[in-house]
């Protein structure tokens, strides 16, 4: 399986490809979901806030500056 770079990603997703950004989330699902439990303490509610958090980014993903880290921009999301 061949591995992108986030820039890649964030660019294949604007161009219409889904893969891309279900591989966006499959990276970072995780390291969200933990942020979302320190704030919320409750693993449903952690849930609902992760998948919100990805619906935003993908909203707004043209707004997302290749000069930074995919993971900061996503975690101010968060």
């Amino acid at each position: 399986m061949v591995e992108y770079s986030d820039k890649i990603l964030v660019q294949k997703t604007l161009k219409g490809d889904k893969r891309a950004f279900e591989m966006l989330v499959e990276k970072y699902y995780k390291p969200i979901y933990n942020v979302a439990f320190r704030m919320t303490s409750n693993k449903e509610d952690s849930e609902d806030v992760t998948q919100m958090v990805f619906a935003k980014a993908y909203k707004k993903l043209e707004s997302y500056q290749p000069s930074y880290r995919f993971f900061s921009w996503i975690y101010k999301i968060a």
